[in-house]
């Protein structure tokens, strides 16, 4: 449909610095979110924290955004922003920052283009009396509402860190949710889609609307690794980090081949160590012609690894870049 792919062309070129800038997929765990594992119904969570909603896609007299942290129907933890809901599609781009400690909502339609920006979320969680912060974001939880006699919303196209979710709608009028428990989501969060409306909506700001929810189930802090050092002096090639977290850690090894190709090529376990600071592994031997990559992995109690992707070396040299 011509509409549609003019709309998505716009969307593309509007986040695409965000997603190359904001998404670290693992060597070794590209596949840790599933679309496969995203199941129909509103599974138990231990907590909100952050999230959004559409709405009012009827009454422009309120306002169509929130944005904040859940519940966000009372209010006290959201900003609210108004925008001109299109009939067709509206692409929304929703992020979570963790370094900034924000999160932001895009909205590209026919209208215009749209954007709210939440701060400080871990003020608003330690306001709220919670103990964690978005470090401990494990789950994705979405409702689509649809209660308007003569109106119907669909989602399309729905991906969380660049992984497609695939499309949710409503056969009859009612409410459904959704939810993926327990996921990897150590790093920066981008969630993508678009929210097609058709038919027309009454004057109720509630009755059909589009929800959006981060919250935790585990309670495992997702992995942060540390800064690592590099020094190489020949003989001698040593990767060092400050390991405070005391998460378990695993050194790897590829090719230089696997950095100029992008294939997985001669992927070797360097060392496993027990989480400690100040820790480091000599790699002195490892080198082949042409220098090494490598890989650390760091490991929570729960199992969720985040990877810190070293520069090449070459053997008796400085890192190269």
């Amino acid at each position: 449909m011509l509409f549609r792919t003019s709309f998505r062309v716009g969307l593309t070129l509007s986040i695409a610095c965000l997603l190359l800038s904001s998404i670290f997929v693992s060597l070794l765990y590209a596949n840790e979110i599933d679309p496969d594992s995203v199941v129909s119904g509103d599974v138990p969570r231990t907590a909100d924290l952050i999230g959004f909603r559409l709405r009012a896609f009827g009454k422009p007299s309120e306002k169509e955004v929130y944005i904040g942290v859940p519940n966000l129907g009372g209010g006290g933890h959201r900003l609210d922003s108004h925008l001109t809901w299109a009939t067709g599609e509206n692409e929304f781009v929703f992020t979570v920052d963790k370094t900034a400690d924000a999160a932001e909502i895009v909205i590209i339609n026919a209208t215009g283009h749209y954007t709210t920006t939440y701060p400080d979320i871990t003020t608003q969680l330690v306001k709220k009396g919670y103990t964690y912060t978005v470090d401990y974001l494990d789950t994705l939880a979405f409702s689509v509402v649809q209660r308007d006699s003569n109106g119907v919303v669909d989602l399309y196209d729905l991906h969380l860190n660049q992984i497609p979710l695939g499309n949710y709608g409503i056969d009859e009028d009612g409410w459904s949710n959704w939810t993926l428990s327990e996921i990897n989501l150590s790093g920066d969060i981008v969630l993508t889609g678009t929210v097609f409306l058709s038919g027309t909506f009454g004057n109720s700001a509630e009755l059909s609307k589009f929800q959006v929810d981060f919250g935790v189930t585990s309670g495992c802090a997702a992995v942060s690794a540390p800064d690592v050092d590099i020094a190489a002096s020949d003989p001698d090639v040593v990767l060092g980090w400050n390991n405070t977290q005391n998460y378990p850690v695993s050194v790897w090894h590829f090719d230089l081949p696997y950095q100029q190709t992008g294939q997985n090529r001669a992927v070797n376990l360097v060392a496993s160590l027990s989480g400690s600071t100040d820790q480091y592994v000599d790699v002195n031997g490892l080198d082949v012609e042409g220098g090494r990559f490598y890989q650390l992995e760091f490991t929570n109690a729960c199992g969720f690894a985040e990877s810190k992707e070293l520069a090449k070396f070459t053997y008796g040299l400085t890192p190269g870049p």
